[in-house]
């Protein structure tokens, strides 16, 4: 027997093929009903005929129909058994099944989706064949969309893992560099930082300005890491905007920002934008382990200042900061 997976796909791909005709099983061995069955269904359906419930599981497993029509004295096997089976099999779990006659209590079972009674017109018949049909192709398109769902989320998961542990050698690296301050421009390792990005995604419409002249003492190594970290986070966050602006730029003295138009947030959270692993935005939206913020941060209080943010949902955001009275440069 199939397992679950394998029978499910195996049933989608069946029964969503648009290359041959609708399959219908018909299980009884009353040569009346079963011409008046088959009379009914032959302009949508090729009718297979099976004599008792034995052979109607059997033509149920070889030829996949998108339906079964069984007798309510169904013979060799009694029909709470044969409805049983076909639910119980992942190959057959799905099709929809409509008993002919009319049960009692006892032989009215939630595994039949519908139940005619004789005499029944071949309109009324065929009419509530398809409505099941299709009920079953929306439940199981719905069900093929949530698997989908699920493997892009876990594998959102683990990409977003695997990116955590490329990043957490960088805080490892913040924290443990001995710092070595020097005057440097943050202006050209800024547009050196966006130069790189561009490259890796030239389709993208980008306008990226940055000040000239944006001197701090400050050490390279660390505050160039920051710098990759707030370009990056800018953009990925504005890769839904036709035209996407980054602004690198110092508004006041020893007081930088990262500035775009994308995504934004809800400044409700802002704090929660500068600790590790903490996503505003679901793995979906925007790859990203959640830890770029955190390495600024740290890098900012390695040199003695302070980080802080601003945004508006789907309005953009800035990132501010300062590397402490240290870093103004000389004169």
């Amino acid at each position: 027997m199939m397992d679950v997976m394998q029978g499910s796909r195996a049933e989608d791909a069946a029964h969503d093929s648009p290359h041959r005709r609708l399959r219908a099983v018909c299980a009884t061995g009353e040569p009346a009903l079963r011409r008046e069955i088959a009379l009914a269904l032959a302009i949508d359906f090729e009718v297979i005929h099976a004599p008792d419930g034995v052979a109607a599981l059997q033509a149920a497993y070889e030829h996949l129909p998108e339906l079964l029509v069984i007798d309510l004295a169904v013979r060799r096997i009694p029909l709470m058994e044969l409805l049983a089976a076909i639910r119980a099999d992942a190959r057959t779990r799905s099709m929809p099944v409509i008993v002919v006659g009319e049960p009692t209590g006892a032989q009215r079972s939630d595994d039949a989706d519908d139940y005619v009674a004789r005499p029944f017109t071949a309109h009324d018949l065929v009419a509530r064949a398809h409505r099941h049909i299709e009920q079953r192709r929306a439940e199981r398109a719905q069900a093929i969309e949530q698997r989908r769902a699920a493997q892009a989320m876990a594998q959102a998961d683990i990409e977003g893992w695997h990116r955590a542990a490329q990043e957490v050698p960088r805080l490892a690296e913040v924290e443990r560099r001995e710092l070595s301050r020097e005057l440097i421009d943050l202006a050209p390792i800024a547009r050196q930082i966006a130069a790189e990005l561009q490259a890796h995604d030239p389709m993208r419409r980008v306008d990226i300005h940055v000040t000239d002249g944006l001197l701090v003492v400050a050490d390279r190594v660390l505050v160039t890491i920051a710098l990759e970290q707030l370009l990056g986070n800018a953009w990925k966050f504005t890769q839904r905007r036709a035209l996407a602006e980054i602004v690198v730029e110092s508004p006041h003295p020893g007081v930088f920002r990262v500035r775009d138009n994308g995504a934004g947030f809800d400044m409700a959270h802002s704090e929660q934008l500068f600790r590790p692993y903490r996503r505003l935005h679901a793995g979906s939206e925007f790859e990203g382990a959640g830890i770029g913020l955190a390495i600024v941060r740290r890098v900012v209080e390695r040199h003695g200042g302070e980080s802080w943010a601003h945004g508006l949902v789907d309005r953009g955001a800035s990132v501010w900061f300062t590397l402490g009275a240290d870093s103004e440069p000389p004169g």
